[in-house]
């Protein structure tokens, strides 16, 4: 009797361990690193996966392998500016449909920036876009979004210093 209870138990911790590898640290961490590639690694989140390895090399793997395949393990790129410094964006390719795009700066503070509204024709392509930070921005960390009519395409951090 004593076996079967023992190698159940025994199961049921590894299952447990297993199932909880799969909550990975950097993915829960900070979700909206999925699909990020070759960045810098983030050290706390490679050392919480590390930990899946006491119980078992099983977890651990999975956990770090989880991380590296999804991108929750690596921090996101920061691009450091001044104020006043020129910023610029390049587009590849013919707008697939006429849109209007807006280009944003968001202050620690809530106060948004625009930095550049323009409207692109179906089939034009839209060459490097020139931006340049207003010279009055105090130190601290930005976001630039890029709105294409009026919803938010893509988003990124930069440290004005």
């Amino acid at each position: 009797m004593k076996k079967p209870l023992r190698a159940q138990a025994v199961l049921l911790v590894l299952v447990s361990a297993l199932g909880l590898s799969q909550l990975n640290c950097g993915l829960i961490l900070h979700p909206d690193r999925n699909g990020r590639r070759g960045s810098r690694v983030d050290v706390v989140a490679i050392v919480l996966d590390c930990l899946w390895l006491i119980p078992g090399i099983v977890p651990g793997v999975v956990a770090l392998l989880i991380d590296f395949v999804t991108g929750g393990i690596y921090e996101a790129s920061l691009h450091h500016l001044r104020p006043g410094d020129p910023v610029g964006l390049r587009f590849n390719g013919p707008a697939p449909r006429a849109a209007d795009m807006d280009i944003t700066l968001t202050a620690p503070d809530g106060k948004v920036h625009s930095l550049a509204s323009r409207h692109v024709d179906q089939g034009h392509e839209m060459d490097q876009t020139p931006l340049h930070l207003p010279d009055t921005l105090a130190p601290g960390r930005y976001g630039i979004s890029i709105a294409i009519n009026g919803r938010e395409n893509a988003h990124f951090s930069v440290e004005v210093r």
